[in-house]
């Protein structure tokens, strides 16, 4: 189970349609089920809300299991770019997540302890960019993803 999980607080009543457009940009580029959980209740119920999807997880685990294809979560290993590194490339269909985009730099070469834009250079590639799109409505435009598949090798520096 792929699973994104939403906190709607009572303002995101106001915003139904562009909850829906977000929500089927995370679906549409990582394929993740999305399970929200609506903040604007009485405690009890979103206690309610919890146990329930805590219910959910609890059985996609099991049936996992069951089907001898459970991977438990590592979050150090799963979001390491020194894993990424010793591999020399990220593949779209690993379904890689960095924590920031300065880790995202960093794994391509520069050595940043901060990083607010939306797109880096690559060392060693003039001609290529990371980008950190936003995937909503945003303003003037609307990024959006393909689903090509590249491979991107890193580069790595003893700067």
């Amino acid at each position: 189970m792929q699973l994104h999980v939403e906190i709607d607080e009572g303002f995101h009543k106001q915003q139904i349609d562009a909850d829906k457009i977000r929500e089927l940009d995370i679906v549409t580029a990582t394929q993740h089920e999305v399970y929200r959980i609506d903040a604007s209740v009485s405690i009890e119920q979103i206690n309610q809300q919890v146990d329930e999807l805590v219910g959910v997880i609890k059985a996609s685990v099991d049936q996992q299991k069951s089907d001898g294809v459970f991977v438990p979560w590592n979050p150090e290993f799963e979001h390491s770019i020194e894993r990424f590194k010793a591999l020399g490339y990220v593949d779209l269909k690993d379904d890689v997540a960095f924590r920031t985009s300065v880790e995202v730099c960093n794994l391509f070469g520069h050595h940043y302890a901060g990083f607010q834009r939306s797109s880096a250079s690559v060392p060693g590639y003039p001609n290529h960019k990371l980008w950190f799109p936003k995937l909503y409505p945003n303003g003037e435009w609307f990024n959006e993803l393909s689903r090509t598949v590249k491979k991107f090798s890193s580069t790595t520096s003893s700067r």
